[in-house]
Formats: C-alpha cells, structure tokens, sequence
C-alpha cells in the first residue's frame, strides 16, 4: 500500500524532474561567438566607414553602462560619395533572460539619459530583401539637432519590435532549452525630412544585410 509519505515523495521528485527538464540550459552565445568588428563591414554598397567623427556623444557615466549591459558594442558612422552619412551602433548582450541576464538597452531610454527628447514612437515594418523585420521609428531631438532612428531587436534569431514579442519569444526558447542571445540594431542620421530619413536608413539596412555573410545574417535579425 503506498503511504501519503511516499506519494509526497514521487511528487517531490516529479516536480524536481520537471523542474531540470524546464530548466535552459543551451548557451546560444556559446554557438554563435559573435564577434561584431568583424561580422559588420567597414564598407560596402558605396558607404564606408569614417575615421574622423563622433556618432553620438556620450557621457562616462553612460560609456561605463554600456559596457556592463554589452559585451560586445559597435558603434560607427558610414559615409558615402554625396557627403550623407548614417550613424550604426549594434550591441549584443549574450544573456537575455529576466533573471540577471544583460538584456538590450532601448534607445528611447538611452536618448534622453544623454539630454534628448522623443518626439515620436511607432512601429513600421522594413522590407529587407530576406524577409519583413518588424521595427521602431523613433525622432529624437536635442536643441537644433533631429535625429529620426530606426531599430530593432533579437531575441536569439528572431526579430522583434516590441516587449509583448519580446517575451514570447524569450519564453518560447527557454521552453526549448536556450538560453538566447540578443542584438540591438540601430541607424539614425541627422535629418529634418523625415520621411526622406526614414526613406535613406532602409536603403543602407539593405545594403548592411546584403553585405553581411550568409553565415552570419540571420543573427542580425535579417531572416
């Protein structure tokens, strides 16, 4: 006859046995070694990189944030033969988890940490030549400057715009057993047009992703 003590036993093992399964344990950091500098190159499609100029000014206090909340960080401004120029930071945090984890920082909270304001907050989708990526359109303002942004988030391989999609797909590769991984990609230029803006940063995500490995590709979000 199995006794209440050994019933509550099973129960406790059951729940510890679930508990390992539910548990990820995959390190998808550990499977893509991202690597930034290199994945992202200096030129292509008539951009290329500048050497003398500064994307985005930013406090120490803020510089040391960056640093903790990323583990790799990219930040550059590409230039092209008409003078434009489009400003690319992507960071990458390995860990994108709740619990502890170095998730991404938005830049509707970075911006107005280093004086700006937000002027506009939407989502669009960009038609990459790999597929649709759901993204953010952001104006961010600072005495005579404007400066329209567009961005998007990873969570593991998987582009997202938003905190609902967001989760559901930080839930839906924990299930499977993944710790996932994550990107922000972000480009902005200084524009007062800003449709034509908007119009000029998904031609050089174009270009970005098509000069982007296939290998390498689908971390980006480009899938």
């Amino acid at each position: 006859m199995i006794t209440k003590r050994v019933i509550l036993f099973l129960l406790m093992g059951l729940t510890g046995l679930l508990t390992y399964i539910a548990t990820p344990r995959i390190v998808m950091a550990d499977i893509h070694h991202i690597d930034l500098e290199k994945m992202v190159p200096l030129s292509f499609d008539g951009w290329k990189k500048e050497e003398t100029t500064v994307s985005l000014v930013k406090a120490p206090d803020i510089e040391a944030a960056l640093s903790k909340l990323y583990s790799n960080l990219l930040m550059r401004t590409y230039i092209n033969s008409k003078g434009e120029r489009m400003m690319l930071s992507i960071a990458y945090g390995p860990d994108q988890r709740d619990n502890g984890g170095r998730q991404v920082h938005r830049p509707e909270v970075c911006y107005p940490a280093q004086g700006f304001n937000i002027s506009q907050n939407k989502t669009a989708i960009f038609s990459s030549p790999f597929g649709d990526i759901p993204v953010r359109h952001l104006i961010a303002k600072q005495n005579q400057r404007v400066e329209p942004i567009t961005y998007w988030l990873t969570v593991g391989l998987k582009a997202v715009n938003n905190t609902t999609s967001f989760k559901l797909n930080q839930l839906s590769y924990g299930v499977k057993g993944y710790i996932p991984d994550g990107m922000l990609i972000r480009v902005s230029s200084i524009d007062e047009n800003i449709d034509e803006a908007y119009k000029k940063q998904e031609n050089f995500l174009k270009s970005l992703g098509t000069a982007i490995s296939e290998k390498n590709r689908k971390n980006f979000g480009f899938n």
